[in-house]
């Protein structure tokens, strides 16, 4: 009987942790509405970190964004995403502000100037009056094994060159419109 009553409440924990939102929601209950709250983005912020045989120690290398530049393509495909699944909201009196932080490792290819994938994570909060109402941080993402394999096939080279980063910006720009500020709210 006693077992029995354990694994029940294992069972029942597991249930309720299963269940549990990955979104962290400070204000219980919450007031977004999944796929109708509407947003505007206060900022995106952009961390570079770079890798590689070849690679310098200069913050920038040429022909790829800055962190500045690369945090104002990451805003304006964002805001696009927003719009194009009906969430986003213009203006000043916005309601709900997102601040979004992407980390994206860049991986030179050994002896080269050539980027072989892109790595990233990425973190937002949603502010209203200046106040947090929900928050989320991704794990570590990489976009190498299929982005690697369609290079190949488009130019015959496994390595990246700088324009192909806008690419990588509108595919993580939709994952994280798509994927996560979408989904947010019950």
């Amino acid at each position: 009987m006693k077992n029995l009553k354990t694994i029940l409440f294992i069972l029942t924990l597991t249930a309720v942790t299963a269940c549990s939102s990955r979104y962290n929601y400070i204000l219980d209950p919450t007031p977004l509405v999944k796929g109708k709250t509407a947003y505007s983005v206060k900022s995106v912020k952009v961390t570079i970190v770079q890798s590689g045989i070849k690679l310098n120690k200069d913050a920038e290398v040429k022909g790829y964004l800055s962190e500045a530049d690369m945090g104002k393509a990451f805003q304006e495909k964002i805001i696009n995403e927003l719009k194009n699944n009906n969430i986003l909201e213009a203006g000043k009196n916005a309601g709900y502000n997102l601040s979004i932080t992407i980390n994206y490792k860049r991986s030179f290819a050994v002896n080269s100037n050539q980027v072989i994938h892109p790595d990233f994570s990425y973190e937002w909060v949603i502010e209203k009056d200046n106040k947090s109402i929900a928050s989320f941080k991704s794990g570590a993402m990489t976009m190498s094994g299929l982005s690697l394999a369609a290079e190949f096939a488009r130019t015959g080279r496994s390595d990246i060159n700088p324009q192909a980063e806008f690419e990588y910006i509108e595919k993580i720009s939709k994952t994280i419109v798509e994927k996560d500020i979408i989904d947010i709210g019950k």
